[in-house]
Protein backbone atom coordinates (compact mmCIF):
# COMPACT_ATOMS: atom_id res chain seq x y z
CA UNK A 1 0.00 0.00 0.00
CA UNK A 2 1.58 3.41 -0.96
CA UNK A 3 1.65 6.24 1.61
CA UNK A 4 -1.42 8.66 2.04
CA UNK A 5 0.23 11.84 0.40
CA UNK A 6 -3.31 13.89 1.70
CA UNK A 7 -2.47 16.60 3.77
CA UNK A 8 -6.53 16.98 4.92
CA UNK A 9 -8.51 14.64 7.03
CA UNK A 10 -10.88 13.56 4.77
CA UNK A 11 -12.57 12.40 8.11
CA UNK A 12 -13.00 16.10 9.52
CA UNK A 13 -15.03 17.13 6.58
CA UNK A 14 -17.21 14.08 6.69
CA UNK A 15 -17.81 14.74 10.40
CA UNK A 16 -18.68 18.36 9.27
CA UNK A 17 -20.93 17.17 6.72
CA UNK A 18 -23.23 15.06 9.16
CA UNK A 19 -23.91 18.89 10.69
CA UNK A 20 -24.20 21.23 8.49
CA UNK A 21 -25.15 21.70 4.57
CA UNK A 22 -23.04 22.03 1.44
CA UNK A 23 -23.32 25.98 1.76
CA UNK A 24 -21.94 26.09 5.50
CA UNK A 25 -19.18 23.73 4.67
CA UNK A 26 -18.52 25.69 1.89
CA UNK A 27 -18.27 28.77 3.60
CA UNK A 28 -15.78 27.52 6.67
CA UNK A 29 -13.72 26.51 4.29
CA UNK A 30 -13.83 29.76 2.35
CA UNK A 31 -13.21 31.00 5.88
CA UNK A 32 -10.35 29.42 6.61
CA UNK A 33 -9.01 29.60 3.19
CA UNK A 34 -9.08 33.42 3.29
CA UNK A 35 -7.78 34.48 6.80
CA UNK A 36 -5.08 32.22 7.52
CA UNK A 37 -2.96 34.42 5.35
CA UNK A 38 -3.68 36.89 7.32
CA UNK A 39 -3.39 34.87 10.79
CA UNK A 40 0.09 33.70 9.66
CA UNK A 41 0.91 37.22 8.18
CA UNK A 42 -0.19 38.46 11.88
CA UNK A 43 2.20 36.63 13.45
CA UNK A 44 4.75 37.10 11.48
CA UNK A 45 4.93 40.97 12.32
CA UNK A 46 4.45 40.45 16.21
CA UNK A 47 7.53 37.98 16.08
CA UNK A 48 9.52 40.40 14.67
CA UNK A 49 8.32 43.55 17.19
CA UNK A 50 8.82 40.11 19.55
CA UNK A 51 5.51 40.36 20.96
CA UNK A 52 5.42 36.85 21.73
CA UNK A 53 2.17 36.62 23.20
CA UNK A 54 0.13 38.72 20.17
CA UNK A 55 2.42 36.03 17.82
CA UNK A 56 1.07 33.01 19.62
CA UNK A 57 -2.74 34.50 19.80
CA UNK A 58 -2.47 35.02 16.00
CA UNK A 59 -1.96 31.08 15.59
CA UNK A 60 -4.12 29.93 18.29
CA UNK A 61 -6.97 31.65 16.55
CA UNK A 62 -5.79 29.93 13.17
CA UNK A 63 -5.30 26.56 15.27
CA UNK A 64 -9.57 26.07 15.44
CA UNK A 65 -9.87 25.96 11.49
CA UNK A 66 -7.16 24.06 11.23
CA UNK A 67 -8.82 21.25 13.70
CA UNK A 68 -12.17 21.84 11.97
CA UNK A 69 -10.99 21.35 8.45
CA UNK A 70 -8.41 18.63 9.41
CA UNK A 71 -5.22 19.83 7.51
CA UNK A 72 -3.22 17.66 9.44
CA UNK A 73 0.74 18.74 7.92
CA UNK A 74 -0.36 22.71 9.86
CA UNK A 75 -1.60 21.46 13.29
CA UNK A 76 2.03 20.24 14.78
CA UNK A 77 3.59 22.77 13.24
CA UNK A 78 0.86 25.47 14.45
CA UNK A 79 1.14 23.60 18.23
CA UNK A 80 4.82 24.02 17.92
CA UNK A 81 5.17 27.87 16.94
CA UNK A 82 2.06 28.39 19.50
CA UNK A 83 3.94 26.52 22.54
CA UNK A 84 7.56 28.29 21.71
CA UNK A 85 6.15 31.58 21.30
CA UNK A 86 3.86 31.19 24.62
CA UNK A 87 6.76 30.09 26.57
CA UNK A 88 9.43 32.47 25.44
CA UNK A 89 8.26 36.09 27.15
CA UNK A 90 11.43 37.60 25.74
CA UNK A 91 12.22 36.78 21.89
CA UNK A 92 14.82 34.89 22.33
CA UNK A 93 14.00 31.69 20.03
CA UNK A 94 12.66 34.55 17.32
CA UNK A 95 14.69 32.28 14.57
CA UNK A 96 13.52 29.17 15.37
CA UNK A 97 9.80 30.14 15.28
CA UNK A 98 10.19 32.22 11.84
CA UNK A 99 11.03 28.62 10.61
CA UNK A 100 8.40 26.94 11.96
CA UNK A 101 5.87 29.84 10.48
CA UNK A 102 7.78 29.34 7.15
CA UNK A 103 7.22 25.41 7.03
CA UNK A 104 3.35 26.57 8.19
CA UNK A 105 2.99 29.07 5.90
CA UNK A 106 4.03 25.68 2.88
CA UNK A 107 2.22 23.43 4.50
CA UNK A 108 -0.87 25.92 4.14
CA UNK A 109 -0.16 26.11 0.69
CA UNK A 110 -0.63 22.70 0.14
CA UNK A 111 -3.74 22.40 2.54
CA UNK A 112 -5.35 25.20 0.51
CA UNK A 113 -5.02 23.87 -2.80
CA UNK A 114 -6.68 20.10 -1.51
CA UNK A 115 -8.94 21.93 0.05
CA UNK A 116 -10.22 23.65 -3.11
CA UNK A 117 -9.61 20.54 -5.11
CA UNK A 118 -12.22 19.00 -2.47
CA UNK A 119 -14.60 21.39 -2.52
CA UNK A 120 -15.14 21.15 -5.88
CA UNK A 121 -17.15 18.10 -5.03
CA UNK A 122 -18.34 18.75 -1.75
CA UNK A 123 -21.62 16.19 -2.16
CA UNK A 124 -19.25 13.73 -1.41
CA UNK A 125 -18.96 14.63 2.28
CA UNK A 126 -22.11 15.04 3.23
CA UNK A 127 -24.64 12.04 4.24
CA UNK A 128 -26.25 10.15 1.90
Amino acid sequence: MLPDKSVIDTAALTGLGEFCDIDVLRKLVDTFLNQAPNQMASARIHLKRREMAEAARAIHTLRSGIGTLGAKEMDPLARSFETLATEDEIGKHVDELAAILDNLETAFSAAAAELQALMATPDRFMPA
